[in-house]
């Protein structure tokens, strides 16, 4: 059901590499915050609103990113535009991998 809740809410259109990183970070999300799981979780959920995720699980979060993708992050990726949403956060991935 998890699944088939995040390939849901990925634009048809993404390209391939954006819409498979979507995929594996909202599983993860909604794996990780069950909260979201009763919310109606998409590609522009604000992620860091109503403290659906802490600060601590925000380490987690980029934590996963940085293992699944193979990515740094470094200072300058931690902005909240960067962050906020799941479509950010592919986005932030993809640009990264691409660099």
């Amino acid at each position: 059901m998890i699944e088939k809740q995040v390939k849901a809410t990925v634009e048809s259109g993404a390209d391939v590499a954006a819409r498979q990183a979507s995929e594996k970070i909202g599983l993860f999300i909604l794996e990780r915050f069950p909260a979201f799981a009763e919310t109606s979780f998409d590609e522009a959920t604000p992620l860091l609103d109503e403290g659906l995720i802490d600060s601590l699980g925000m380490i987690e979060l980029v934590s996963f990113l940085e293992e699944t993708f193979d990515i740094e992050m470094e200072d300058e990726d931690f902005l909240p535009e960067n962050l906020e949403t799941l479509r950010s956060l592919s986005k932030l991935v993809i640009s990264k991998q691409s660099r």
